[in-house]
């Protein structure tokens, strides 16, 4: 073969029958050659010999397997050749910042070192020891860190004697060979296992070109066989546990078998919480992935499944469901249709049951249409769409003949009273499942005709008026809902029934949460003898008459003293928690007969003569319940105390109740 050498120069020395090259330098196939050395007595060769910027092309003829490996990019050469000129040592490093293999293998910092002896004239066909390292690598878009590979070359035998690898966190390793064409333009062939360690799947992901979310570390087996040009693939994969837009999944197993081309899903499993979601499918590779599933799930657990959400906790998300979609995903936009189903689930404390909430896929958005649950003896129906790229939603939903008693009690965890009466209304809401969950939104809320029954205070005024509870004719409630709270907005109102003895109206504004907190203010027009009683007559200038004879209705059902209704308008707040509200700041508005002429000067009242300090009892009764005064007794020896009538005994013991609790 003949070859040509441009622009020789060398620089020599001799001595003797030894020759010293102190430099040598000339272009051969695009390349720069340059050499330093010694040849001496015998033929004994010491010379070091570089080759820079040489394209796998220029070695062609003399190694004509190298096309079969496709490899792009240029490379620089070094050679040390020692020994006899007949049969020298030559170690030979080959480097190369960037080096693409075989259309999908992308080398960076590349170096590969061996040693070949022996004649020159079968160098072509000797075995090689190859030491392969690059600081990173890319197969078919997997990133690679930290390569290191030992490769044994044996006729047309390659063999990988060990070879290694991290991805992320994850580390990968092979085993195999490969056998390369048995003549120029002869295919090679794959027999290749590689193993995965803990492969960051959201890298996979990214990798894959899939848009959805991924999390979780993956172990799994490789294993690559027949022609470099469409070998065969098989995949067993598994992961304890994998977080898809924040969904959790646990004990996930993975099946694929096929081609560089395309994979078919042979078995898709996982389990949730006692759930389990199975699946089969087809995956086409390439630049963007085409992906066809059939999913179904059953008893999966919605905990489990929320379990990855953050601030998911804070719902309390509980129940069962059943799932199934069939659909294809193009890249990074699918289509399908599916359906969520569950005979019972709990957000929050509430309960709902008979779940069904058909899907459909389109483009990045699930859509849901048609959902329809049953919620305390009425339904609940909407529909609402979920972009699973960017993790938003929006959602509207329409409410009918749902029983508030049943609400509220398993809301707040169980209240000393009922509240009764059957809500509609609707509301539309939007917000985010992640990175952080957000939800933000407005209704409106309506209860007929119902009652408030059982609770203590109210118990004790209802009586006066032989009723078994406060009762109302209708609720209007519009709200506003955020991450964590309702807010009633104004407008939120509660009438009483025609001719009511106890209110007229009521109204509220303010919101109720986080954590069941309340934070109201409260209006409306109210007999003040019902706060009176409420409070122990301390407000609205309640006789003492009067009040006595509800302390005595109390006791023994007299009414006498509540004959006269006295309606005023009231305000407080109200706050605490929904467990144990508190009342504050509360205003009274003047009755007619509070009322003085502007010209009439008050009476000047005596001062106060200073008395013994008083039991709290003693002073909440004279508060209530004033003593007539009496003239001053002539001075004379205590007489004894009287006996109490038993009726005073009752209204103390009643006081003591009421104020100390």
């Amino acid at each position: 073969m003949k070859e040509t050498i441009e622009s020789p120069s060398v620089s020599f020395g001799l001595k003797g029958s030894a020759v010293s090259i102190s430099s040598a330098s000339a272009k051969w196939r695009g390349a720069a050659l340059s050499a330093s050395g010694t040849v001496s007595a015998g033929q004994k060769l010491n010379i070091t010999a570089e080759l820079k910027n040489i394209q796998p092309g220029a070695l062609a003829p003399f190694y004509p397997d190298i096309a079969q490996f496709k490899i792009k990019g240029a490379a620089n050469a070094k050679a040390v050749v020692t020994g006899n000129a007949a049969s020298p040592k030559i170690d030979l490093t080959i480097s190369s910042a960037s080096l693409g293999l075989l259309d999908s293998v992308s080398l960076k910092n590349l170096s590969v070192a061996t040693s070949l002896s022996g004649d020159l004239k079968n160098i072509a066909g000797a075995d090689l020891d190859l030491d392969v390292g690059a600081d990173s690598a890319a197969l078919e878009g997997l990133g690679l860190t930290n390569l290191s590979v030992k490769l044994k070359k044996t006729g047309q035998k390659v063999t990988i004697n060990s070879a290694s690898a991290k991805s992320g966190k994850g580390s990968i390793s092979a085993s195999g060979g490969v056998t390369l064409g048995a003549k120029p333009g002869d295919e090679g062939s794959l027999d290749l296992n590689v193993k995965v360690s803990g492969a960051d799947l959201a890298s996979l992901a990214k990798t894959g070109g899939l848009a959805v979310p991924l999390g979780g570390a993956l172990d799994g087996t490789v294993t690559v066989k027949g022609a470099f040009s469409n070998p065969s693939i098989s995949v067993k994969a598994a992961s304890p546990r994998v977080t898809v837009s924040g969904l959790a999944a646990s004990n996930v197993s993975l099946g694929l078998s096929g081609s560089m081309k395309e994979m078919k899903i042979d078995e898709f499993k996982s389990g949730f919480g006692g759930g389990t979601l199975s699946g089969t499918g087809n995956i086409k590779l390439g630049a963007s992935p085409d992906v066809t599933v059939d999913i179904s799930g059953s008893e999966l657990d919605l905990g489990a499944l929320t379990s990855g959400m953050p601030d998911a906790k804070e719902l309390h998300i509980a129940g069962k469901v059943n799932a199934s979609f069939k659909g294809r995903f193009a890249g990074a936009s699918g289509k399908g249709q599916g359906s969520i189903t569950s005979p019972s689930l709990t957000v929050m404390g509430l309960k709902a049951s008979n779940l069904s909430y058909p899907v459909s896929l389109e483009g990045n958005t699930l859509w849901g249409k048609g959902a329809s649950v049953n919620f305390y003896g009425g339904k609940i129906t909407g529909s609402g769409s979920l972009d699973i790229s960017t993790l938003k939603f929006s959602h509207s939903a329409q409410f009918s003949g749902v029983d508030i008693n049943g609400v509220v009690q398993d809301f707040t965890g169980g209240m000393g009273g009922k509240i009764t009466g059957q809500a509609k209304g609707s509301a539309n809401v939007s917000g985010s499942f992640g990175p952080k969950f957000a939800v933000s939104g407005k209704g409106n809320a309506s209860v007929g005709s119902g009652a408030v029954t059982g609770f203590k205070a109210v118990d004790i005024v209802a009586k006066l008026y032989g009723s078994s509870g406060i009762r109302y004719a209708d609720v209007s409630v519009p709200f506003r809902i955020e991450t964590g709270r309702i807010i009633l907005d104004k407008g939120t109102r509660v009438n009483a029934p025609k001719n009511d003895t106890l209110y007229k109206f009521l109204t509220a504004e303010g919101p109720i949460g986080p954590k069941g907190t309340l934070k109201l203010q409260c209006a409306g027009n109210v007999n003040i003898q019902l706060i009176n009683a409420l409070t122990g007559g301390a407000v609205g200038g309640l006789t003492a008459g009067a009040l006595e004879d509800v302390l005595k209705g109390i006791v023994g059902g007299a009414q006498k003293g509540m004959s006269a209704a006295d309606f005023r308008d009231v305000s407080f707040s109200l706050g605490g928690t929904m467990e144990k509200p508190g009342v504050s700041n509360l205003k009274v508005a003047k009755g007619a007969q509070q009322t003085a002429p502007a010209d009439t000067k008050p009476a000047e009242q005596p001062k106060p003569v200073p008395q013994p300090a008083k039991t709290p009892e003693q002073a909440i009764l004279e508060k209530i319940i004033k003593p007539k005064p009496a003239p001053a007794p002539a001075p004379a020896p205590a007489p004894k105390p009287e006996p109490k009538k038993p009726e005073d005994i009752l209204k103390e013991k009643l006081l003591e109740s009421i104020f100390k609790k």
